[in-house]
């Protein structure tokens, strides 16, 4: 089965009014705004939580070295 063709945003802005090209732009840069703070977000959230793990094998390191 062969891909689907993307539909072309050129075509769909052409077709539009401007105001509706506003309102539409606005809305793609929102949502582009909000995908990045959520991608941020998760990128947090595994740095916090891989930076935990290597201070625990440090200090689990550290640990077994003084016995």
């Amino acid at each position: 089965m062969p891909p689907k063709k993307k539909k072309s945003g050129k075509k769909k802005l052409a077709k539009m009014t401007e105001e509706e090209k506003l309102l539409y732009m606005e809305q793609k840069r929102l949502a582009e705004e909000e995908m990045k703070k959520k991608k941020e977000d998760m990128l947090t959230q595994f740095l916090k939580v891989r930076c935990g793990l290597v201070i625990s094998w440090i200090a689990l390191s550290i640990l077994n070295h003084d016995i």
